[in-house]
């Protein structure tokens, strides 16, 4: 449902958020985002939005920087930024703004 969606990006934002930084959290972190707006799901668009208001754009492009020879947090970061992007002009502008986009 939506709203264990919303729960479940609450949940991965604040785990990487957490010190000392992590690049499996981050892996996970990024992986739980993917899934819960990826637009092929039910309200992905609303969720997209929650997740963009909660600093998930952050969240992925602090990881990241963090772990820039990780592979897999390069990965799964790239699938979050594509989730959470994905119809939604705040969110790439958000992440565009933090130079996550590359653009």
């Amino acid at each position: 449902s939506r709203e264990h969606r919303e729960i479940s990006i609450g949940v991965a934002i604040s785990a990487m958020g957490r010190l000392p930084p992590s690049p499996v959290v981050a892996c996970h972190g990024c992986r739980v985002l993917t899934v819960a707006c990826q637009p092929e799901m039910r309200d992905s668009n609303a969720s997209r939005a929650a997740a963009g208001r909660a600093g998930a754009i952050e969240a992925v492009a602090n990881a990241m920087s963090e772990f820039p020879g990780h592979a897999g947090v390069q990965a799964e970061g790239s699938a979050a930024l594509a989730a959470l992007c994905a119809n939604s002009l705040p969110n790439m502008e958000k992440a565009a703004g933090l130079g996550a986009l590359g653009l």
